[in-house]
């Protein structure tokens, strides 16, 4: 995997090797990685646990760092947003198509269609139930980023809390 964003690999290593030990390393590779498209069709996969970290050593290294994490990861979420709404967008257009050619189709055929049918033959069509397949999958790293988000501001939180006591035991000293 590829070491993007943080400063030392053994820090990420070690943070890893903790995790791996709470929750076990198959789990670990699924929760704290995740994999977004942008518009340049290239996957990037990013694990995310090194950005939630906190190296206490370096507490005023972590406050430099912690905007801009933050603005990646919410650049991010944006995008995942983006291409979550686009793809609700999507199964409505279908299904207003799908609508369409049943409503057409029974006009023809002077056959009256009631609602429920109408909503039951959209909900059966493959194209709408692969459209929305793909929106829950987007939803899933919608949210997953959404928690990144948290967890950052909550790291950005206790930065300025260990800082703060940082600089109290300074004064002190």
């Amino acid at each position: 995997m590829e070491d993007v964003g943080r400063s030392g690999r053994i820090q990420m290593t070690s943070k890893r090797e903790h995790l791996n030990v709470m929750f076990g390393e198959e789990l670990v590779d699924q929760l704290f990685r995740v994999t977004v498209t942008p518009k340049t069709g290239k996957k990037i996969t990013r694990e995310f646990a090194a950005d939630l970290h906190i190296d206490y050593e370096n507490i005023q290294q972590e406050l430099i760092e912690a905007p801009a994490i933050y603005a990646f990861w919410s650049t991010v979420l944006a995008n995942q947003r983006l291409v979550v709404d686009t793809l609700k967008q999507q199964v409505i257009a279908k299904s207003a198509k799908i609508q369409q050619q049943v409503i057409d189709a029974a006009k023809t055929g002077g056959v009256k269609v009631v609602k429920y049918q109408l909503d039951g033959l959209v909900e059966a069509d493959d194209s709408v139930v692969k459209l929305q397949m793909r929106l829950a999958v987007e939803e899933k790293r919608l949210s997953v980023l959404y928690g990144v988000i948290k967890g950052l501001e909550i790291k950005s939180n206790n930065l300025r809390s260990l800082a703060g006591f940082a600089k109290m035991e300074m004064e002190n000293s």
